[in-house]
């Protein structure tokens, strides 16, 4: 492992320790900085995964009409007013970040500890405060959750019947 590496997963709270139990468990994959990102590279594909929210793709959904987003219609409805918002399944941070653009606080869950360091070094790298990212499972917290919304990402199936 890299100094470089190392030093970025201090900073965010993390050693390689609290990584390897899942890095282990398929040697295909392996945690590098790429582009001063954290990145699980896949040796098979040759292909890094990292949370980018200056992405392309990212920045036309939030800089074109944000309301017209699906995300933004479920969850805030017809609210004028910013929202308390606990995300129970974070992944990549997408929906959190589109909703955070409006306003909302958000609380995000993700209980894969690889996943959470992914996004957590995204969400560092952009600036973004009114995420507050854990690294829990959220079903533990949600009695106990004082939020307006409690958002499932409904992981939406391929459509086989899209044109290719």
């Amino acid at each position: 492992m890299s100094d470089k590496l190392e030093k970025r997963l201090q900073e965010l709270g993390l050693n390689l320790n609290d990584l390897n139990p899942i890095l282990a468990k398929d040697p295909n994959y392996q945690l590098q900085l790429h582009q001063d990102r954290l990145a699980v590279y896949q040796q098979v594909d040759k292909h890094y995964v990292f949370v980018d929210f200056n992405s392309k793709q990212l920045n036309y959904r939030s800089q074109s009409h944000l309301n017209a987003e699906l995300v933004v219609k479920a969850v805030l409805g017809k609210s004028k007013q910013p929202l308390k918002i606990m995300d129970c399944t974070a992944g990549f941070g997408k929906d959190a970040y589109i909703l955070s653009l409006t306003g909302c606080e958000i609380i995000a869950y993700e209980a894969n500890i690889l996943m959470y360091a992914l996004l957590k070094d995204g969400l560092n790298q952009c600036g973004i405060d009114n995420i507050h990212l854990q690294n829990k499972n959220a079903l533990e917290y949600i009695k106990s959750c004082s939020c307006d919304v409690i958002y499932l990402d409904p992981m939406y199936p391929d459509n086989k019947k899209s044109a290719k």
